[in-house]
């Protein structure tokens, strides 16, 4: 992962960059940060497979999405599992009424632990499928395969959908001729994952303000097995920005007389904007875990938990002498300015 960030940032190239910005009266730095971070929290997860009728399937899920698509990450991954199309699949998640036991979408735990559920509820509720298929096609469970959102006899042409045996399933549960139908559900416990990465800042610093340029940010991150790259991405992009907001710019400032919260509205919090950050350059170094099934890692932390200490890396590298590298965060212009004149003053 080193090698392959070292080379996504053109390191060898930052010598003659740091001379180019000297020239032009400002201080530049590259700061490294490898990290390695346990992500999970809570084991425990559920999930529910349950058929309203029609060709439709329903995934229920404890755990909540707030931002993190997790429609878009665990509807494909069943379907595939199943062998059915997407849009046959309805996503719910939150509802108490369904009693999938669980819990909150933090520690960066929800994709190993649904995953690791949604397989182990899968693979219950075939079980149960491939019996009633055998009865209903005449045939020994031993000889029932499941292929393509289908139970066949194996070596003949004679098959039954899924949705089909659901159905049969629950006429036959109605009728008492067996205890359940394919309704089901089931939970999981994963142990922690040690998602980590190495990220590489690049800052450039004018010392007569202070103020401060984030010029290149590139990022190589091990998650396990991706199950979206692009929503990987996305939070990744998102983490760094909250990382670097934290570093550099997000500060709540009370009052010396009685208190009050000065920063109070976005008029006074500095968040981070788009013009603060550069296009990132990133990657995924891909080892899967194997505390679950699918060898998934955390992903929604990394990078925050990596953008800090490389910025914070990145500046003290870029003032020269060692007066940056005690800056508390934020680092903001004025005190990066303080610690330039230090530097100038000895």
């Amino acid at each position: 992962m080193l090698d392959k960030a070292l080379a996504l940032a053109d390191y060898d190239g930052f010598k003659q960059r740091r001379r180019a910005a000297a020239k032009r009266g400002k201080y530049r730095g590259l700061g490294i940060s490898c990290m390695l971070e346990h992500a999970g929290g809570v084991p425990l997860e559920g999930t529910a497979l349950t058929f309203p009728g029609g060709e439709t399937l329903i995934l229920g899920l404890n755990v909540q999405s707030t931002g993190q698509g997790h429609a878009s990450v665990f509807t494909p991954l069943l379907a595939e599992r199943l062998g059915i199309r997407p849009e046959q699949i309805v996503h719910r998640h939150g509802d108490s009424a369904m009693e999938v036991a669980g819990y909150a979408s933090v520690g960066s735990r929800s994709a190993m632990t649904v995953s690791h559920a949604m397989i182990k509820t899968v693979e219950a509720m075939l079980a149960k499928g491939r019996a009633i298929a055998a009865t209903v096609l005449e045939a020994a469970e031993s000889d029932i395969e499941y292929r393509n959102g289908r139970f066949n006899v194996v070596g003949t042409d004679r098959a039954i959908s899924l949705f089909d045996v659901a159905a049969r399933a629950k006429e036959m549960k109605k009728r008492s001729e067996i205890g359940e139908d394919l309704d089901t559900k089931t939970s999981a416990e994963t142990p922690l994952t040690f998602p980590n990465g190495c990220h590489i800042a690049e800052v450039e610093i004018d010392p007569a303000s202070g103020a401060l340029a984030l010029v290149g940010y590139t990022a190589v991150d091990d998650c396990g097995r991706p199950l979206n790259p692009m929503i990987i991405e996305g939070q990744t992009h998102g983490a760094i920005a909250q990382g670097v907001g934290q570093a550099v710019l997000e500060r709540a400032v009370f009052d010396t007389s009685g208190g009050q919260l000065i920063t109070g509205s976005f008029m006074d919090y500095a968040m981070p904007r788009a013009d603060d950050l550069p296009l990132f350059k990133d990657a995924i170094h891909a080892v899967p875990a194997t505390t679950n099934p699918l060898g998934v890692k955390g992903a929604g932390e990394a990078g925050t938990t990596a953008a800090i200490s490389a910025l914070m890396n990145a500046i003290a590298d870029a003032i020269p002498g060692g007066a940056g590298a005690h800056l508390d965060m934020p680092a903001t212009a004025e005190k990066i300015w303080q610690a330039c004149q230090q530097t100038q003053k000895t």
